[in-house]
């Protein structure tokens, strides 16, 4: 936690530069250059890793055509861990926000009755199942 109360992002090392994994704002944000981000539109998910073509010039996802790549020996394709691997605990907390606002939407529509009668003991359930 930092001195605001909220969690501290964690940081993934990108070629030489630390960026903080930010699973809201969608991107690596550069540590000591908060202004410098690489988009997760620039990052390639592979499944089990993700990677992105790194430019260390710029410190950020290079943006060139392919001819002009590979006129550049400095551009690094750079291999980093899986997108549920680089923030798992934002990743659960979001995941169990979207389970809880979906259950809320359900809610929204059904009166008090269909309410009660959905949340009613399992005893009482089992037993009317079988028809006692």
């Amino acid at each position: 936690m930092n001195g605001a109360g909220q969690r501290q992002l964690p940081t993934v090392k990108i070629h030489d530069t630390d960026f903080y994994v930010d699973l809201k704002g969608l991107e690596f944000r550069q540590v000591d250059n908060p202004k410098n981000a690489i988009s997760f539109r620039d990052v390639q998910d592979n499944g089990d890793h993700t990677s992105v073509m790194y430019d260390p010039k710029t410190k950020n996802a290079f943006q060139g055509t392919w001819h002009e790549m590979s006129e550049r020996e400095d551009v690094k394709l750079v291999r980093l861990p899986a997108m549920i691997n680089l923030d798992r605990e934002a990743l659960i907390g979001q995941l169990n926000q979207l389970s809880w606002d979906a259950h809320l939407k359900r809610q929204k529509g059904k009166n008090k009755a269909q309410i009660e009668n959905s949340e009613e003991p399992k005893e009482k359930r089992r037993r009317k199942g079988r028809g006692i």
